[in-house]
């Protein structure tokens, strides 16, 4: 039994990692085929001399399938693998995923590791985004390569402290009075309150989405209809239960959570080989948040990750060294366009 339990542990980790591609020891992935090749080579030769003068890594990737994980997590697990950034922690990633004949919008994150997030929070990445990128990504024809570019050059100052968000984007500082935060507060704070607010309606629909077997489903039709739930809307969410039970044993992230969703897919319908095989994607992200969190070395002034890159040797006969084995812990901001 010990040595099945450890052949899991040792096994599911990669299990994990599959969906991911190998690192390619290149700033510049095109994996989507978006970019023109000088477009390639000339951000390449940028983004490695920005990295041999200041050790700060800004890796970009483009990807056509996500295969199935959202833009911020497969962004955040990408770079954790490839271990982006050096030692201090101190990579970006800049995912993008083009629009595609099936899937007909554009997604874009932007990854930080723990040693950049206090120069690059999760609001500036945001706003790098839509103040940057978006002009770009928006036109008829996207101009991927424009708007990867104008990240850069907004995130390589950062990186080196010599950019101030009022350059650019104005000092959003304000000196409010009392009239201020009143009128702040009707215009914002009271909409935001209608539109949250736990209407019959919102209860109806949140009882029938988190129902946990078809009879409890079933039972709460009624008093949805009399609240005005669409019945068109409870026909479309009748049919989405199994898979929306299925998405539930994939994101569960402790045992607890884990057994629970399992019987509630299973009473929606879902087979046991569905079942087994969303479960064994819960199985391994536990198992990796356990072994990231075991290597994270809590006691040591440095947050480094139980799976970093440090992938050797050279790209394009440049200096460059291949990344150092950052970690990455959440941070960033991403956009759908």
């Amino acid at each position: 039994m010990r040595r099945l339990l450890l052949s899991i542990l040792i096994c599911v980790p990669s299990l994990l990692w599959a969906a991911f591609p190998e690192a390619t020891n290149r700033m510049v992935n095109d994996f989507a085929g978006v970019f023109t090749g000088a477009q390639v080579r000339q951000l390449e030769a940028r983004l490695e001399a920005f990295s041999d003068s200041t050790s700060n890594q800004i890796c970009v990737v483009t990807i056509s399938d996500l295969d199935g994980y959202e833009p911020a997590d497969y962004a955040q697990r990408l770079g954790q693998k490839w271990g982006v950034g050096s030692a201090k922690n101190n990579g970006v990633l800049i995912l993008l995923k083009p629009r595609s004949e099936t899937e007909k919008y554009i997604d874009v994150f932007i990854a930080t590791g723990y040693g950049i997030e206090g120069v690059l929070p999760d609001a500036l990445c945001k706003r790098i985004i839509n103040n940057d990128m978006a002009p770009y990504l928006r036109q008829d024809t996207p101009d991927y390569y424009g708007a990867v570019e104008a990240a850069v050059s907004r995130i390589e100052p950062i990186m080196l402290g010599e950019y101030h968000e009022e350059m650019d984007y104005g000092d959003e500082s304000m000196d409010l009075d009392g009239w201020d935060v009143l009128i702040v507060l009707l215009f914002i704070g009271v909409p935001l309150l209608i539109a949250f607010f736990p209407t019959k309606k919102r209860r109806a629909r949140r009882r029938l989405q988190n129902a946990f077997t078809p009879e409890e489903f079933a039972a709460a039709v009624p008093a949805a209809l009399k609240a005005g739930v669409p019945a068109e809307w409870i026909s479309n969410l009748e049919m989405q239960m199994p898979g929306r039970t299925l998405q539930g044993v994939r994101n569960a992230r402790t045992r607890y959570t884990l057994e629970t969703e399992k019987k509630r897919a299973k009473a929606f319908g879902n087979s046991d080989d569905d079942i087994a095989a969303a479960a064994s994607i819960a199985l391994a992200a536990m198992a990796a948040a356990f072994l990231s969190t075991r290597g994270s070395g809590r006691g040591s002034s440095s947050r480094s990750s139980g799976f970093s890159g440090g992938f050797g040797g050279s790209s394009g006969g440049s200096s460059f060294g291949g990344f150092g084995g950052g970690s990455f812990g959440g941070g960033g901001a991403g956009g759908r366009f």
